[in-house]
């Protein structure tokens, strides 16, 4: 993400259209591959390999019911922070498609 804020700044700041058409070519590319890395992210891990981990972070003491639900509520919250996490990645990808967009637009106006 901070690569293309940074390549937004550069297209901004370009006085030459070629130059400025350039920056905006590398600026499309980043964030497609922004988004296929976002895709990746997609499921993260399933339900077999959460159980597996819980049981790891709580140090296989899973002796009765109370630390089943402990582990049920840690892989919960687990996954919700990695949710939060994509969601805040995909917020910035809007953003920097929207200034894309904005910068596509001004490139156009000033032909």
């Amino acid at each position: 993400m901070k690569k293309m804020r940074e390549q937004m700044e550069k297209i901004h700041s370009a006085k030459d259209p070629a130059e400025r058409q350039k920056l905006m070519k590398e600026h499309m590319q980043s964030m497609q591959e922004g988004m296929k890395m976002m895709g990746g992210m997609g499921g993260g891990m399933k339900g077999g390999d959460m159980m597996a981990k819980a049981r790891k972070d709580q140090g296989e003491s899973m002796t009765n019911a109370g630390d089943g639900m402990g582990m049920c509520m840690m892989m919960m919250m687990n996954k919700h922070t990695s949710v939060e996490s994509r969601m805040d990645m995909m917020q910035q990808m809007m953003e920097q498609m929207m200034e894309h967009e904005s910068a596509e637009q001004e490139m156009e106006r000033g032909r």
